[in-house]
């Protein structure tokens, strides 16, 4: 079992150090999931560049 596996990452905002295809790569590889925005089912939330940006 991974530290990922069945939990659900929700990201909000773009990544500054990678794109978001690579991240749920890797989350996939590790048996999760990567969601845009979050819902119940949302685990972890991942705060984007763009997020914090307009958070300010």
């Amino acid at each position: 079992m991974t530290a990922l596996a069945g939990n659900v990452i929700g990201t909000i905002g773009a990544l500054a150090a990678f794109p978001l295809r690579l991240a749920a790569r890797e989350v996939e590889r590790q048996q999760g999931q990567l969601r845009r925005g979050v819902n119940r089912r949302t685990s972890h939330v991942v705060f984007g560049r763009t997020f914090l940006a307009k958070a300010g």
